[in-house]
């Protein structure tokens, strides 16, 4: 026999945002609890089901139907409500409490407590709702769409911590939530006394021992008693945290447990057996049950306090707790980044090909490293959310900094960063496709920088749609008049911050584009390039340039012409050279080369704006490569400049063996994606 330790799990779920839903319908959320050790699951019992605002209860369309408690499935279930358009939100504002017990038979296995998120779907027009509301059964429709399942680390420690829900694929959306968990008493089998004697006090048959000691009373007391009272301290810590950054008016934070707290006027310098007029075991464990019962009784009136708190005012303590979240998992990221400080602006030569090789050995000893196998978890994650050490990708970061100016001890846990960027209310992220792309091609790049910061704005450019064959300079002038319509139409009064994300081609169309907008000059804040070709195909792979001989006679692409450098019989009147003496690239805060030496389709040194040792030995060619590097970077400033090489893991296909699929991982890598968003927040909040 053993005891089993009593834990208390709500779940708050604030607010819903439908990033990119797929269709229009009734929504609702199943929550559910359970807790694996070893091979024993115990299912999480629901017992309160609250809506913690003054929202209307009467029906409307984000309120269908009222959330309720399914006893069958043992699943608490929101509000059913109903989804329109896209960036629609819907305040749920409902907490789901479940109660669950956790045997600790065996105090060398941890339990793993999850929390599994159902998404439930039923198309419906909103018609169908007016016509039919007080007739149709809406709960029997609704069919399981997504389900994301949250692992919590030691939840015997109390778990305090906010959560987004993400919904992924076709069904993406994201829910603010909230995880609070309590360890807050022990359950004594058949409430008996004597059988809670002999588990403190056995001896190796299993029976009551006769006499025991002052060491082994300490030492059931550290194991029992302190444990909870710990639980009693985080719950304070963090109503303290919250009060103090979330509220004006003053909170009464519960005190500090003086341990032990049945005793009257206790003695700090003595232990818990030093309290005890005998330690015979019965009378022991009567005295240890009196401690646990108080501290239990202090620790479930803390952690009441704590759920009213969160729930007076839910915006700002979401807020804040979500800015704790993504400063957390931007240092975990942190790990994946390896980091390179160059204190002088250089334009020399680059072996090219030693990087890629420096890097390569760099990514396998990591991979193979027992550190990097058994990094931290985040106390609440998703299953998968990090992808396993053989599959994640590591960015090698190569910043710029003089030595007069930066004079800090950089934080090797911390992104290396320029200046930060001023606040600005509105931020507008414009995404540029590439060769023969549309503007769903950098759909999943938004997805994920609006899933970490919603108030930012998008432009997914769609007017070189089917027009990416010809000019790059006409390119450039309609992406100009696209953004310029969408300024005049969205933000007449200001134009907000504008930041550029171009992928392959796209990079260098939004570079083409810059020229006619010298009027927002002052507004422009991040420029990035998805393994741009900057300096064309001068001096790419034996098999790229086999498929560019190809394409080039076969389908005769002016742009193919213009980045191979053959558009014009003199090199200084190419379409390349002259866009890299034109304005622009000044003008952002930060530029962002982001390139990935296993792409082929992108020349490693060309997405970098850097000159391979090839161009050296050039005598015609190599000194007009050399010089259109100069010409892009010597307007740029040190503090300004960031290069990114990505190294993924690759399956071996042809699109690996051809260079191509890394060059689409920029673009489709989820992994990638959450790194480049979290760890880089200045790029884009």
């Amino acid at each position: 026999m053993s005891l089993k330790a009593i834990l208390e799990v709500t779940v708050l779920l604030q607010k819903l945002r439908n990033i990119d839903l797929c269709q229009q319908g009734l929504y609702q959320i199943h929550i559910s609890a359970y807790c694996l050790k070893g091979s024993q699951r115990t299912n999480a019992q629901p017992i309160s089901f609250e809506v913690f605002s003054s929202l209307r209860t009467k029906p409307n369309l984000h309120n269908i139907v009222q959330g309720s408690i399914n006893e069958e499935s043992l699943t608490i279930n929101s509000r059913i409500f109903f989804i329109r358009f896209a960036e629609e939100k819907v305040k749920i504002n409902e907490a789901a409490t479940f109660y669950i017990e956790i045997d600790l038979k065996n105090p060398n296995i941890q339990p793993n407590l999850y929390i599994n998120v159902d998404l439930y779907h039923t198309e419906v027009s909103k018609k169908s709702i007016v016509e039919n509301f007080r007739t149709f059964s809406y709960e029997n429709s609704l069919k399981l769409v997504s389900t994301k399942k949250y692992r919590v680390s030691n939840p015997l420690k109390g778990v305090f911590e906010y959560f987004p829900i993400c919904f992924s694929s076709q069904w993406l959306c994201a829910v603010d939530a909230s995880l609070l968990i309590a360890f807050y008493d022990y359950k004594i089998p058949s409430s008996d006394m004597n059988l809670f004697t002999t588990i403190l006090f056995s001896d190796k048959r299993g029976l009551c021992k006769a006499l025991i000691g002052g060491e082994e009373i300490d030492r059931k007391y550290s194991e029992y008693v302190s444990t909870l009272a710990q639980v009693h301290d985080n719950i304070r810590k963090t109503i303290e945290k919250i009060s103090v950054n979330c509220f004006i008016e003053d909170i009464e934070i519960p005190r500090s447990l003086q341990l032990p707290v049945t005793f009257p006027n206790p003695n700090p310098e003595k232990s818990f057996a030093e309290h005890l007029s005998s330690h015979e075991p019965h009378q022991t464990a009567q005295d240890m049950l009196k401690e646990i019962k108080s501290i239990a009784a202090s620790i479930y009136e803390a952690f009441n306090l704590m759920k009213i708190i969160m729930t007076a005012k839910p915006r700002k303590v979401v807020k804040y707790m979500r800015k704790g979240y993504t400063e957390s998992l931007g240092k975990k990221y942190a790990e994946y980044v390896i980091k390179e400080v160059n204190k002088r602006w250089d334009f020399d030569i680059c072996s090219i090909e030693n990087t890629k090789v420096q890097h390569k050995d760099h990514v396998s000893n990591m991979r193979k490293s027992e550190y990097y196998k058994n990094l931290d978890r985040l106390v609440v994650q998703e299953d998968e959310f990090f992808a396993k050490m053989s599959r994640q990708p590591i960015i090698f970061e190569e910043i710029y900094y003089a030595e007069d100016i930066e004079k800090e001890i950089i934080d090797p846990s911390m992104p290396i960063t320029p200046e930060k960027r001023k606040n600005r209310e509105k931020h507008l992220i414009v995404l540029v496709h590439g060769f023969q792309g549309n503007s769903y091609d950098l759909r999943m790049v938004h997805n994920y920088i609006s899933l970490a910061f919603p108030h930012c704005y998008f432009l997914e450019s769609s007017y070189n749609e089917s027009k990416t064959e010809g000019d790059i300079r006409e390119m450039g002038s309609r992406l100009s008049k696209e953004l310029i319509t969408y300024l005049t139409e969205n933000f007449p009064d200001k134009p907000p911050s504008i930041s550029f994300i171009g992928h392959s081609l796209g990079g260098l169309i939004i570079r083409a584009a810059l020229p006619y907008l010298e009027c927002l000059s002052d507004r422009m804040h991040l420029y990035m390039s998805l393994s741009s070709p900057h300096l064309g195909f001068m001096y790419s792979s034996k098999l790229l340039d086999a498929g560019m001989w190809i394409l080039k006679r076969m389908k005769k692409f002016h742009c193919l012409k213009q980045l191979c450098l053959e558009d014009y019989h003199k090199i200084e009147g190419t379409c390349l050279y002259l866009l890299s003496k034109a304005d622009g690239l000044q003008w952002f805060q930060y530029v962002v080369l982001v390139s990935s030496s296993q792409d082929d389709y992108a020349p490693f040194d060309s997405a970098r704006i850097e000159v391979p040792e090839k161009a050296s030995k050039d005598p015609e060619m190599g000194n007009y490569y050399i010089q259109m590097a100069h010409n892009l970077l010597q307007k740029l400033t040190m503090q300004n400049l960031i290069k990114l090489d990505i190294h993924f893991k690759l399956k071996k296909s042809i699109d690996t063996m051809i260079g191509r699929s890394a060059h689409l991982q920029l673009l489709e890598n989820e992994h990638f994606l959450r790194m480049l968003v979290y760890h880089y927040p200045e790029f884009f909040a």
